[in-house]
């Protein structure tokens, strides 16, 4: 079962990096569009890597394509990037681009929201197991994440949490 997630996760990681990488050559169509698709491939390795690191915890860190035996990283590190992906995806991710009015449409994709409601999580995960702040995000900043999560109307909490799962008696 790691060998799959951990062989699946690192080719995840591959790929995004070499969108970043090579995201200079490429002519886009509007930088709406490149701040949006940058900012999803940020979110998404944040996201990746933050599974890897709270399952392993010691693991290599790749912000460039490489096919390199890389030593593991201190976790510190991989969760400066952690914070510094999730961050720039919520803030590159416009926050009309994937309107839940239009799920049917972009059901999948990254939000900005969903950015900041995983850099909440990563930071609870964070000064949970390790007893410390990250070096480069704040609880400010993840409060007011959570509070742009909460004012934009998008999402709300399931009004009767045992209707969740239906059972035929």
């Amino acid at each position: 079962i790691y060998n799959t997630l951990w062989t699946s996760y690192y080719a995840a990681i591959y790929r995004v990096n070499e969108l970043l990488t090579r995201s200079e050559g490429v002519t886009w169509s509007s930088e709406k569009t490149t701040g949006t698709l940058l900012g999803e491939a940020h979110a998404m390795r944040g996201i990746l890597y933050f599974d890897l690191v709270r399952i392993f915890e010691n693991i290599p860190l790749l912000t460039v394509p490489t096919t390199e035996n890389v030593a593991q990283a201190n976790p510190d590190d991989v969760y400066a990037l952690i914070f510094e992906d999730l961050k720039y995806g919520a803030e590159n991710i416009p926050a009309d681009a994937y309107p839940k009015a239009s799920s049917s449409s972009n059901d999948g994709r990254i939000t900005c929201y969903a950015a900041k409601a995983m850099m909440a999580r990563a930071y609870l995960f964070y000064t949970g197991v390790y007893g410390k702040e990250p070096s480069n995000v704040t609880k400010a900043e993840v409060l007011q994440g959570l509070e742009d999560v909460i004012s934009s109307g998008e999402y709300d909490l399931i009004p009767l949490y045992k209707n969740l799962w239906y059972c035929a008696s």
